[in-house]
């Protein structure tokens, strides 16, 4: 498992603060992030990292 790391970000897509997310690989770390983002609806999005490679940018979904 790699050690990936998942930035918060506040609503200007500034970070606000990191966590370590330990996923197999790209996909399962973005699985990972959304399901973060689910949990934690007060989050605006988040930047899934592993080492200085950005894997992903997930946002939060916005019922219409």
């Amino acid at each position: 498992m790699a050690h990936y790391y998942l930035y918060l970000l506040d609503a200007a897509g500034h970070i606000k603060a990191r966590e370590i997310l330990k996923a197999g690989d790209d996909n399962e770390a973005v699985g990972k992030a959304e399901a973060y983002l689910r949990e934690h609806t007060a989050v605006p999005g988040v930047e899934v990292w592993l080492g200085e490679r950005r894997i992903e940018s997930v946002q939060q979904h916005v019922a219409a």
